[in-house]
This record gives C-alpha cells, sequence and structure tokens, in this order.
C-alpha cells in the first residue's frame, strides 16, 4: 500500500481544547489495544498558523 501525505483542512473558528485523532486510511489488521505497538504516519500543523511542525 502506497500512501500519501494527508492534506490538512482547517475547521473555522477557536483551536480544539482536546487532541482530535482521526483515521484517514483504515487497514484489515488487528486494531490496535493497550499494550500493542503500532506503526504510523503522521502531520502535526499548529492551528493558530497552519504551519507543519512535525511529520513522519
Amino acid at each position: 500500500m502506497t500512501l500519501n501525505k494527508p492534506t490538512i483542512d482547517f475547521p473555522e473558528g477557536a483551536a480544539p481544547s482536546e487532541l482530535e485523532i482521526k483515521d484517514i486510511v483504515v487497514g484489515d489488521g488487528d486494531e490496535a489495544t493497550a499494550g500493542r505497538q503500532v506503526v504510523v504516519h503522521y502531520v502535526g500543523v499548529a492551528h493558530s498558523t497552519g504551519e507543519e511542525f512535525d511529520a513522519s
């Protein structure tokens, strides 16, 4: 499976007060549960500026 870097769509208004997590691509393997190891790809973007600050 080839994955492309996701784009980020910012909602209108103030920044969320809690961490938001969204599955962009759902795989067909076992569900991640407490104590298991996972491999993830992510993009971190500052809500205030829209600038990317980190990515895998």
